[in-house]
């Protein structure tokens, strides 16, 4: 299965219940490099927008190699990606989620309770 084939290193440990404005948020790792260079790069554009529950990252990234392993006991789902739309107005996003990454104050770990990546020009 080549679950401890080393694929890559990380310079910091990443934790997941750390807020998007935290240094060590593996969620603000995802949304700003990982979504960017491996999704939004492969599937065309620069107005996608990728929504996802704060459910789906589990485990922190710790510092050194990084493993498949480590990868899934991050993100352990089998997750499949739909295209909902091409012509999506960005407040009707907005009406149906609320606010891009908005935190609610009673929030558990400082998460939005659905995360946005691509969300800078939502509203243009």
């Amino acid at each position: 299965l080549g679950l401890f084939e080393i694929l890559g290193c990380s310079p910091s440990t990443f934790v997941s219940s750390s807020g998007l404005d935290k240094s060590d948020s593996l969620w603000k790792l995802f949304i700003e490099q990982v979504v960017p260079t491996q999704l939004f790069s492969k599937y065309g554009g620069n107005n996608n927008i990728f929504i996802q529950g704060n459910g789906a990252l589990r485990y922190n990234l710790f510092k050194g190699n990084i493993t498949l392993n480590d990868l899934i006991s991050a993100s352990p789902f089998n997750d499949t990606l739909y295209l909902v739309g091409d012509a999506i107005k960005g407040e009707d996003i907005i009406n149906a989620l609320g606010e891009p990454n908005y935190v609610d104050p009673d929030s558990k770990y400082g998460l939005p309770y659905f995360v946005f990546a691509g969300a800078g020009n939502l509203l243009k």
